[in-house]
């Protein structure tokens, strides 16, 4: 309403809004001519300004006219949402020089390029030992045997590194560290996993390819055939299977790859593909070993771990860790469905973690990554599902169809006799949720984690800017919510007179001190998903202030 009152007397009349919309669609370059402008323009007008009977049309409108209008018309309030404002860092960034942008682009990413240098002078530096150790110490090598040799120790370490980079448990206790979160770039760990990872495949082409060379060009006693397909070539500390080992490891690593591709990865149907073909992890665990004599020494430490860290996980099978029971489900709107989760006895988390959830009912292997929206001092967890396709669909499917039929379900029931039975289930799908009783078999649900997120350093910050888009504002729900529970935990009351007060000493020693929050949303309904807990924040913060206020002004008084 701001927007199109030009002069600030709290009406907007016909004109305000087109001299807006005039001065806002210069800016795009769709409109052939000013008629074309124009009717697209009336078009928005005729929405806030309809004609009623008499042919007439109503000149201005005050705020309560403007929201009603915006209420009951949908249309109206879609409209607004082709407002935008315009990119003003464009015109900053054309402003600086290509080596200002440069260096900036350095200092934001200081550690990330440190890292990334460690990691490439590391690969150097092996390249350099394998060459000078095959050249000057093992020699009669030719120079095939030795690019084979050299990509063959890349192999070695690139499996190491990806390994390491997916222990989640050993980043989620990093992250924890505030110092060591500062240094090493840890939020960038799957990243990370993915250069590793097509170095690893990269280097892996190079080994296979020295070896094929060599044998074709240097093999005398047998054919190119037998030394790649047999153990003719006699190389390999296990029965010389190395050329038949690494014929399978190639071929694994190759559907590995391919099926690990971001175009493949997300299509539909096709995410089980990826899930299943890196469970070829372990076989090629196992072939590596008896292909290289020195492999073990590389991966025994990483692997070690990573197998603790998968037996660990397996507590998620455990009642008291993983299996559990949905409270509720509410269908937010078309594409989003919110779940509160039965809290296990004994799982902790900490703000902004994340966890992986299964349905046994829906897809019993698999498991995918939410981020908990509630705050640790809460009783049970709280994800919100937004429906793309795949597995997500089939979730907001199997839910809404829940809904469905148990409204099928009450309306036979409300036909009959017993009415007064059925008046909190009526409300209930009123407000489109689903509460489930203990015993519903589609309440079922499993959970694994948590694992840790940047969001869990809100707390190590004087002054918290939290962003957030559409469904992914999850994280800084879940802080803001965490924020007011440590604020509420030092709220007290009077003995004597039962007035309420806050602990103010203990409030102020608490980090952070401010917080600027920012949700950007397509659509006006997602802003409705947290509404609750955004509201109760919102109370709380309200109340809190006007107790401060209450207690400055009594401590003023004489």
């Amino acid at each position: 309403f701001k927007l199109f009152d030009d002069n600030n007397d709290d009406l907007i009349s016909i004109e305000e809004i087109r001299l807006f919309y005039q001065n806002y669609t210069s800016e795009f370059k769709i409109f052939r001519d000013q008629q074309h402008q124009k009717e697209v323009i009336d078009i928005f007008l005729k929405e806030f300004f309809p004609i009623n009977d008499d042919a007439i049309q109503q000149r201005e409108l005050n705020f309560d006219g403007f929201y009603k209008i915006l209420q009951r018309n949908p249309n109206a309030l879609q409209s607004l949402y082709l407002i935008s404002v315009p990119d003003q860092d464009r015109e900053e960034e054309n402003e600086l020089m290509w080596y200002q942008r440069f260096w900036s682009y350095i200092i934001n990413n200081a550690n990330r390029l440190v890292f990334l240098g460690i990691y490439i002078l590391i690969t150097i530096g092996l390249i350099i030992y394998v060459s000078l150790y095959r050249i000057y110490i093992v020699k009669n090598n030719t120079v095939w045997q030795i690019i084979a040799h050299v990509s063959g120790t890349l192999v070695n370490y690139n499996y190491a590194v990806a390994v390491t980079l997916m222990l989640k448990q050993i980043m989620s206790v990093l992250r924890r560290i505030h110092s060591l979160s500062l240094i090493i770039p840890i939020d960038d760990h799957i990243d990370a996993h993915r250069l590793v990872g097509t170095a690893l495949f990269v280097s892996a082409i190079v080994h296979s390819l020295g070896h094929c060379i060599n044998f074709a060009t240097h093999t005398e006693v047998n054919s190119w055939s037998q030394s790649m397909f047999t153990t003719a070539a006699g190389i390999g500390w296990v029965a010389h299977s190395a050329t038949i080992t690494g014929d399978i490891l190639f071929l694994l690593l190759l559907i590995m790859f391919i099926c690990s591709l971001q175009f493949i990865r997300q299509r539909t149907g096709f995410y089980l593909l990826f899930q299943y073909t890196h469970y070829l992890f372990w076989p090629m665990f196992i072939l590596l070993i008896i292909h290289a004599p020195s492999f073990w020494k590389w991966a025994i430490g990483p692997t070690t771990l990573l197998f603790f860290e998968k037996l660990y996980l397996l507590k998620r099978y455990l009642p008291k860790h993983g299996r559990t029971k949905l409270k509720s489900v509410r269908i937010e709107n078309d594409n989003i469905l919110t779940l509160v989760i039965e809290r296990p006895q004994r799982f902790k988390f900490r703000t902004g973690n994340y966890i992986n959830i299964c349905f046994p009912k829906i897809a019993k292997m698999e498991w995918h990554p939410f981020t908990i929206s509630s705050s640790p001092k809460r009783q049970d967890i709280r994800i919100s599902i937004m429906k793309k396709k795949n597995w997500t669909k089939k979730v907001y499917d199997y839910f809404y169809g829940c809904l469905t039929k148990r409204a099928y379900l009450t309306a036979i029931t409300i036909d009959g006799a017993d009415n007064h039975s059925n008046d909190n289930l009526r409300n209930i799908l009123l407000s489109k949720e689903i509460t489930f009783l203990a015993n519903d078999p589609d309440a079922d649900i499993w959970i694994e984690g948590p694992f840790s997120t940047c969001t869990s350093h809100v707390f190590n910050s004087e002054h918290v800017v939290l962003i957030g888009a559409g469904i992914g504002v999850t994280p800084s729900i879940s802080a803001l919510d965490s924020l007011t529970q440590r604020v509420q935990n030092h709220r007290c009351v009077c003995v004597s007179c039962n007035a309420n007060s806050y602990n103010y000493t203990q409030i102020s020693k608490q980090q952070p001190k401010k917080v600027d929050f920012f949700w950007i949303n397509r659509e006006i309904e997602t802003f409705s998903c947290f509404r609750d807990i955004l509201e109760e924040i919102e109370n709380a913060q309200e109340n809190y202030l006007n107790i401060m206020a209450a207690t400055r002004n009594n401590s003023t008084e004489p």
